[in-house]
């Protein structure tokens, strides 16, 4: 199962080099707890924000993406508080039900 895998990474890379109107893999890897790094397209910088800037790449700099890599699997404890905050994000923005409760407002907004 995908979040078997997820759970079993020590960290999950998003390398896109093309805009990215919404991941839902670094989505599915941090509300399984697991801390990932993304490139600095489209929408992904913000999923893990609360995780600060050394989640983030330039796309296409690998020597970036290669020290971001060492940094974070260096140090055990930094990752794994560094993942508790934003899997508390990426569950408190976009979990089952907060996106339910707004699909459930945007449907009674249309209807008569």
């Amino acid at each position: 199962a995908p979040q078997d895998v997820y759970r079993a990474a020590d960290l999950v890379v998003v390398p896109s080099e093309g805009s990215e109107t919404f991941g839902l893999v670094p989505l599915e890897a941090m509300a399984c707890g697991t801390l990932t790094v993304v490139s600095d397209q489209g929408i992904l910088p913000q999923f893990v924000a609360p995780g600060g800037e050394r989640l983030v790449f330039r796309s296409g700099d690998v020597e970036q993406l290669a020290s971001r890599l060492e940094e974070w699997l260096r140090d055990d404890a930094r990752r794994e508080a560094a993942a508790g905050a934003v899997r508390a994000h990426v569950v408190g923005t976009y979990g089952f039900e907060r996106c339910g409760d707004a699909y459930l407002e945007a449907f009674q907004s249309v209807l008569p």
